[in-house]
């Protein structure tokens, strides 16, 4: 009896072991392995990277185009609010943000990080905004002046070098701020400013400088140029990737939180306006499914609160109930006819049909090409006289510059460049002196003999001086010394005429050769 009893409890035993067996794999079966990295940019418009044909911009953004070629592209995608406390919120829980809750996690408990971290996820998590990651190994340690102050690409490239094959399933998550002011990066990631003030403070402050029509553009150029280093990064996240393996079988997500606006008087380039909404509202995102080969495009009103919603089908992730958000290609974000986008101003929301939104981007588009150009015209093509730009001085009509005179900021940094150092001093500034009280005037600016900058001398509110700002190609300097001249502008007989007010002349035989032609130089740690 007492042997037969044994038997039984073997039995049972076993029993017991092939059933925990089966359900530990039905438990594995069901939880989520694939690798997810989601890329968050700060202030930048889906414009920003559009070419004249309302494509991705192959020349200026390749590596934006090379991710819309592996992935699905939300060509109308919006943002639910022109916040990054409330925008960035919603794509990690897929809801409706509540208009004073703060980008915390005891606001916003269940969440991205949060579900994945309970599925087995391990998680190299970096917020730079917002704390909805609660765990030790990816708690915010500085405030956003830190992060936008202090080695945004370094700090990127690290997170970068974070990525690599593991058995335990990983989140990558990286929020940006990037092409967030203050400007400083070339598309190759190398600085043209020494301090995030900038050589003339106020320059680029919205309170001061967006009542001179030339800053305000100006603006708009640093901004197109910083969202190439955007770019760039995008590249070297495809690359890493790659190389370890991951990018066919890893869920990839780039977007950005919302928009910006670069308009005459504005004082708030942020907070969404019917005046402005084109350039606030619309948003990159692309979404490149696990072993996705192909792109594709789809026209649904995606909204930020659909992201999640969208990874959590993507890799089998079971979500709440009670979201707002809707995955990205279903029926019902297809049907949706209009949208609303929560403002931080007293109007409190905008909403907008699908036609009005799509007619707000193709003026926002429109806006930007005639100032800008895209493709093979470089970002640099920019301000009154272009006609100059490429000129030699020594075949133009030149004169004194009479009583005006011109201060070049930082002149020391032409006497050795070096094209592959971190930094480049492609911004030319300075004051002008002995004009007329409130005058302006047009101005070119030559290196080494070849004018390569024209633009129009600024004045900043609340500030007497005359400034002149302007930024020149890359390949306008040479190795070494550089010899910087500066000039008014006039027209006279249909000629144009240069009045001589900073440098001395040139020698001729030095000009160094200059073509017009987009080149990408190589990787630096800026």
């Amino acid at each position: 009896m007492r042997q037969s009893s044994r038997r039984a409890a073997a039995a049972l035993a076993v029993v017991f072991l092939v059933l925990s067996a089966a359900a530990s794999e039905a438990r594995a079966a069901e939880s989520p392995r694939t690798p997810v990295v989601v890329v968050m940019f700060d202030e930048l418009p889906i414009t920003s990277l559009l070419a004249r044909d309302g494509r991705i911009d192959r020349v200026r953004y390749p590596n934006f185009a090379r991710l819309a070629g592996d992935s699905t592209w939300y060509v109308n995608a919006t943002t639910i609010s022109d916040s990054t406390e409330r925008a960035i919120p919603s794509v990690l829980d897929g809801r409706t943000p509540l208009r004073y809750a703060p980008p915390t996690v005891r606001a916003h408990p269940v969440n991205l990080f949060t579900l994945l971290k309970r599925r087995g996820y391990a998680l190299k998590v970096e917020e730079e905004a917002t704390d909805l990651c609660p765990y030790p190994e990816c708690r915010r340690r500085f405030g956003r002046h830190y992060f936008l102050a202090h080695d945004r690409l370094a700090r990127f490239r690290e997170w970068v070098d974070s990525i690599g094959p593991s058995e335990q399933p990983t989140l990558y998550y990286k929020h940006l701020l990037l092409p967030h002011i203050p400007w400083s990066f070339l598309p190759t990631g190398q600085r043209y400013v020494h301090t995030v003030l900038g050589p003339v403070r106020g320059l680029s402050s919205s309170e001061v400088s967006v009542f001179d029509p030339t800053l305000v553009w100006q603006a708009w150029q640093r901004h197109l140029l910083q969202a190439g280093a955007a770019d760039h990064l995008v590249g070297e996240v495809i690359d890493r990737l790659e190389k370890t393996g991951l990018y066919r079988r890893a869920m990839v997500v780039v977007m950005a939180d919302h928009g910006v606006s670069f308009r005459l008087g504005a004082t708030d380039r942020r907070t969404i306006y019917p005046a402005n909404a084109r350039d606030i509202a619309p948003i990159p995102l692309f979404v490149k499914d696990p072993a996705q080969r192909r792109g594709r495009t789809s026209h649904g009103l995606v909204r930020t609160y659909d992201v999640l919603p969208t990874i959590a089908a993507r890799i089998g992730l079971r979500l709440p109930r009670g979201l707002n958000g809707r995955v990205a290609s279903s029926a019902p974000v297809r049907r949706r006819g209009r949208i609303t986008v929560l403002s931080r101003s007293a109007i409190q929301q905008i909403t907008m049909t699908r036609g009005r939104l799509l007619a707000l981007k193709q003026q926002a588009l429109r806006r930007q090409i005639a100032l800008f150009g895209s493709g093979r015209r470089t970002i640099y093509d920019f301000g009154p006289n272009r006609g100059l730009r490429g000129e030699p001085v020594r075949r133009l009509r030149v004169t004194s510059g009479g009583p005006v005179h011109a201060r070049l900021n930082d002149p020391s940094d032409y006497l050795d460049v070096r094209p592959e150092a971190s930094f480049l001093p492609l911004f030319l500034t300075g004051e002008i002196t002995g004009g007329q009280r409130r005058s302006r005037r047009d101005i070119a600016v030559a290196i080494n003999g070849v004018v390569r900058g024209v633009t129009r001398s600024v004045r900043l509110r609340g500030k007497p001086a005359e400034y002149f700002s302007v930024l020149v190609d890359p390949r306008s300097l040479v190795e070494g010394r550089n010899e910087v001249e500066v000039f008014t502008v006039s027209r006279s007989g249909g000629r144009y005429e240069l009045g001589r007010i900073y440098g001395k002349p040139y020698e001729p035989a030095a000009v160094a050769n200059f073509k017009e032609e987009p080149v990408y130089p190589r990787r630096s740690d800026g």
